[in-house]
């Protein structure tokens, strides 16, 4: 099968020895038609050669991976030829056709090749050693032949003659065995003297306490009756506890959203705390929020500006 194809590939390197030859020019005689017509039958020819080395190169496919075989070498070549040729789209998809077909069987025999495996001849091997101690090709069968072992090993003294080096060890000396502890905890034992026993709750401890926000909110309602109408600050500040101060604004926004005092704007955009009555429809028509913002530094400065130095709200 591979003489037929090299048979084969001798015929196309006879038919592409005009290949790699230049083109003739054409006489400025010569018509059009005839120019078309010769680039057509050119091509033509160039597509049969490219699926006939196509052809051949599938039907070798399983001499050319193997070793020794230079059929995709000599595939390569005429490719090479052939491609100096291609003007084309139509060639260069055959000729691409072509270099992925090379290209794998390259990739299988290049995975098949065993690099360094070459047989080893005991008996070539044994008869240059006699050679080379100085013994003909027959003289080894005869008893009376004498070797020069010397040459040989002054030959072997060669790699052999160094001081030993130093070289890390294949394991330690001595290996110690650890046998494994087993610690077992003990269990824990508890002391009855060292236990607490919870505080009995009676029924009485349980009863709700007495809320002190009704109570206070009260009392700053009879507080305003008494004093109003009179400035916000005024009545709200505690000049002796600012958390006072603050718990008096909170007590009193129960009184100004259940409509029992109000506040107005007075003189210079003060503002008025006053008590009234209370009325659901007019709190619901007239009823607004605001949200007040207060500090240590603010409250400082209120009890500085107003000169404050008791508080209206006794202090609880």
């Amino acid at each position: 099968m591979v003489s037929d194809c090299y048979k084969e590939m001798r015929i196309f390197e006879s038919l592409d020895s005009g290949i790699s030859q230049p083109r003739k020019h054409l006489s400025s005689k010569s018509t059009n038609q005839d120019c078309y017509s010769e680039d057509v039958n050119s091509r033509l020819v160039l597509r049969q050669k490219y699926r006939k080395l196509i052809r051949i190169t599938d039907e070798n496919r399983l001499d050319y991976i193997k070793a020794g075989n230079h059929g995709l070498a000599k595939t390569v070549k005429i490719a090479d030829m052939l491609f100096q040729k291609v003007k084309r789209p139509q060639e260069a998809a055959l000729d691409s056709q072509l270099l992925v077909q090379t290209v794998d069987l390259a990739s299988m025999k290049a995975k098949r090749l065993k690099l360094g495996d070459m047989l080893f001849d005991m008996d070539i091997y044994i008869g240059n050693l006699f050679l080379f101690m100085g013994c003909s090709k027959d003289c080894h069968t005869s008893s009376s032949s004498e070797l020069n072992w010397m040459r040989i090993g002054k030959l072997a003294l060669l790699c052999s003659k160094r001081p030993p080096t130093i070289s890390f060890m294949l394991g330690p000396l001595s290996v110690e065995r650890k046998e494994r502890r087993i610690v077992r905890q003990e269990r824990f034992q508890k002391n009855k003297e060292d236990l607490v026993k919870p505080d009995e709750v009676k029924g009485e401890e349980t009863l709700p306490q007495n809320n002190t926000t009704p109570k206070n909110v009260m009392n700053i309602d009879n507080l305003l009756k008494c004093h109003s109408p009179i400035g916000l600050f005024e009545f709200v500040i505690n000049p002796e506890s600012f958390c006072q101060t603050v718990e008096n604004i909170f007590y009193l926004s129960f009184l100004i959203r259940e409509g029992k005092a109000n506040l107005i704007k007075g003189d210079n955009d003060m503002l008025i705390l006053q008590s009234k009555d209370f009325s659901e429809e007019l709190c619901e028509e007239n009823k607004k929020q605001i949200v007040m913002y207060i500090d240590m530094e603010i409250w400082r400065d209120i009890i500085e500006a107003l000169d404050i130095t008791e508080s209206i709200i006794p202090t609880r």
